[in-house]
């Protein structure tokens, strides 16, 4: 299961326990219904919250690795999946978030913050820029770099094949 979205929202608050636990029900009852809307894949929902100023943390896992797999080597599927998960991780954080402030009825002075998260579909998909803009890149080089920046893109292919793209960019180093 991969972590593709979280909604994060943080309010200045103070609310009972028996208050976080009523808001917990019902921000996990809207969240589940973010998720089946935006989502076109099974997920699971799982909510964190903390009380005193209230802080939480709405999470989406899906079991999306089949699906890159099968679309590896389409990359232009891989490119716009990885967008359209990325737009979908966005109006869940959206939804849920806008949920979680008219649930909670908090004033716009009591909001800290909110966030929409996209998680992995994110790194991958900045992966997938940094990918485009080193082929764009390539033209650039001398000769002697070539062979190396061809080692860092098969090391990347590798990388994100078994879902470590995170570490990508530490791996693509030149002196």
């Amino acid at each position: 299961m991969a972590h593709v979205a979280q909604a994060y929202f943080h309010f200045r608050t103070l609310s009972s326990v028996r208050d976080v636990k009523s808001f917990g029900r019902k921000i996990d009852a809207a969240a589940r219904h973010a998720a089946r809307t935006n989502f076109d894949l099974d997920v699971r929902v799982v909510v964190e919250l903390e009380d005193g100023s209230l802080i939480g943390r709405v999470s989406v896992f899906a079991g999306i690795l089949a699906v890159w797999t099968g679309l590896i080597s389409d990359y232009k599927g891989v490119r716009e999946s990885v967008s359209l998960m990325c737009e979908d991780a966005r109006s869940f954080g959206f939804d849920v978030c806008n949920k979680a402030i008219e649930i909670s009825g908090v004033s716009n002075k009591q909001i800290i913050r909110t966030e929409r998260r996209t998680k992995v579909t994110g790194k991958i998909s900045r992966l997938l820029h940094d990918l485009e803009r080193l082929e764009r890149s390539i033209d650039e080089l001398s000769p002697a770099n070539e062979g190396r920046v061809g080692a860092c893109q098969s090391t990347i292919a590798g990388d994100f094949a078994t879902t470590r793209a995170a570490r990508a960019g530490a791996i693509c180093s030149y002196p």
